[in-house]
């Protein structure tokens, strides 16, 4: 299981694999945390969703985006100190869940775009959907939505933490762990 986990959107992506060439993308959605609701009630909701999908997916292997911890100009400690929080508890709640079977591993973005580049470019965000579709030699699976004012259909910004989470998975089995 691959995660992108932020408190607008958890991209998610279950790969089953047996070796690195022979992966298969297994299920793919996004969790929307209701974060209307009380903290401690939108948290214990969003990690529950994860660790149910855990357990009906007979999930083996977690990974997970770490979170950016500064970007200058877009994070301040009322984005990052929630988006920590969510992170962790996702994590812990696997690790605990699952009798510490599972510990879930951390990969920053930079080695997850090195594991799943193509050449010695560094893939930008909005290179990973197509990119991981070609590495699973899938059509990524777009979602569209229409746009209320032109009535155009457009793709769905969730389809980038999707993408996200499909890459995170593919690190993981790229570079395991030693």
């Amino acid at each position: 299981m691959g995660l992108d986990i932020s408190t607008t959107t958890i991209g998610i992506a279950i790969l089953k694999h047996t070796n690195k060439n022979n992966t298969k993308l297994i299920h793919h959605e996004y969790y929307k945390p209701n974060k209307k609701l009380d903290q401690l009630v939108w948290l214990s909701n969003a990690k529950r969703y994860i660790t149910d999908l855990v357990d009906d997916f007979d999930v083996t292997e977690v990974a997970v985006e770490e979170y950016v911890k500064f970007m200058k100009g877009k994070s301040n400690a009322s984005t990052v100190i929630p988006l920590a929080i969510l992170n962790t508890v996702i994590r812990m709640d696997i690790w605990e869940g699952t009798d510490e079977r599972i510990k879930p591993r951390v990969m920053n973005v930079l080695k997850i775009r090195h594991a799943i580049k193509k050449d010695k470019k560094l893939p930008h965000k909005d290179d990973v959907p197509e990119l991981v579709a070609d590495i699973l030699g899938i059509d990524f699976p777009w979602e569209y939505k229409t746009n209320r004012r032109t009535k155009k259909k457009e793709k769905r910004v969730e389809n980038w933490d999707v993408a996200d989470a499909i890459a995170v998975a593919l690190a993981h089995i790229a570079r395991p762990e030693n």
